[in-house]
């Protein structure tokens, strides 16, 4: 923690499929002088991504997703009438943008599309082409199983992923009664 400058640090150590050791180390807000507890709430940013892979394993073992299907099949309407998708219209690789590739990051997209020039949505390489991590084609994805679920992946993931793990402080959205034993961001 010293050598990298880190605020704090929780950490949880598993054994036999138990939680075996769980500890906090340091800050959770450094300029309150707040400790980190083993109960703080953290951000999973990424950490989330693996929770919405399970999720979305959910529906192809049920048969609602197939991992090689164009995901442009599934949706009522063509990339160009969906505003945040509408660049897919232009591309034709876009039909080779497939469940499989969103969830092994090899869809041709960047990361975020606000890293492209002027935050256009654009494929760099054929989907299936190589690997790119690419939170934006996890977001794809998750507007794909808001098309065939007629829900939002903040509900589903709740419903699917967290009740069903009684994971009662884990949510998708903010809570008010997270605010109490939040850890806050810190960088350098």
């Amino acid at each position: 923690m010293r050598a990298g400058r880190v605020t704090g640090l929780a950490l949880a150590v598993l054994s036999r499929n138990e939680v075996s050791y769980v500890k906090a180390y340091g800050m959770r807000e450094a300029a309150a002088a707040a400790p980190l507890l083993s109960d703080t709430l953290l951000y999973d940013a990424s950490f989330t991504k693996s929770a919405f892979v399970y999720m979305m394993m959910q529906f192809v073992a049920e048969g609602t997703l197939d991992l090689d299907r164009p995901v442009s099949e599934y949706l009522p309407k063509p990339w160009a009438e969906y505003e945040k998708w509408k660049e897919l219209g232009h591309d034709p690789r876009s039909k080779l943008i497939t469940a499989r590739t969103l969830l092994n990051h090899k869809s041709g997209f960047a990361n975020y599309r606000l890293f492209n020039s002027g935050e256009k949505l654009q494929l760099f390489f054929a989907p299936g082409e190589r690997y790119a991590y690419s939170g934006e084609g996890i977001n794809l994805l998750g507007f794909v199983a808001e098309q065939v679920t007629g829900l939002g992946v903040a509900e589903l993931m709740q419903k699917r992923v967290f009740d069903r793990f009684g994971m009662k402080r884990s949510s998708m959205v903010w809570r008010d009664h997270f605010a109490g034993n939040l850890a806050v961001g810190h960088d350098g």
